[in-house]
């Protein structure tokens, strides 16, 4: 279909035929088996470029195959493991605690990583394969409850102040215990 150019015409922008290859080897060999919806936009994903419209208006994908796309696509933009794990942790919805379905996915990453010309190589296959197989989703150390014992009145601003406290404990790779964010609160809480 590829060398015909009928792929192109059924699917434009299909242009990675060697990534999803070895993306298929990689499955075969380890024997994952994702649900049929998560498998499907892993595939699509390694077919494909990001952003490639057609893949939304003439595929009719479900929305979990539209999800779980939007996560392959993220994770395949990732430049190193601290932005996957963030990656992963903001895809929580989506990627809720299927391991079989994130093992996969790190399968699809080596794929693209085998196939990207002159590129320095970003993942180790067992550190990668391991971080799938055990992935953990780190718990945001505060709540609301939190921010309100500071005294910060009930409101937008407890979001605010969350939502600026978490984004600097992803930047800092999960690594803020809770004191040291509740540090953080307090500073800005007084602003």
């Amino acid at each position: 279909m590829h060398d015909s150019a009928v792929l192109d015409e059924l699917l434009p922008g299909a242009a990675h035929i060697g990534r999803l290859q070895r993306f298929a080897d990689y499955e075969h060999d380890h024997r994952t088996r994702p649900a049929p919806t998560v498998h499907a936009a892993l595939r699509l994903a390694a077919l494909t470029d990001a952003g490639a419209p057609v893949l939304e208006n003439a595929l009719r994908l479900s929305n979990r195959e539209l999800a779980w796309l939007q996560v392959a696509r993220l994770s395949m933009a990732a430049r190193d493991y601290r932005a996957l794990a963030v990656v992963w942790y903001e895809q929580q919805d989506t990627i809720g605690h299927d391991l079989d379905a994130l093992y996969a996915l790190a399968l699809l990453l080596l794929a693209d990583d085998d196939t990207r010309a002159g590129d320095v190589q970003r993942w180790d296959a067992a550190q990668l394969t391991a971080m799938a197989a055990g992935w953990n989703v780190p718990i945001f150390p505060l709540t609301g409850a939190d921010i309100l014992a500071m005294g910060v009145t009930a409101g937008p601003r407890v979001g605010e102040i969350l939502g600026l406290i978490e984004s600097w404990w992803l930047d800092d790779e999960f690594r803020p215990t809770r004191a040291d964010c509740l540090l953080k609160a307090r500073e800005l809480a007084r602003l």
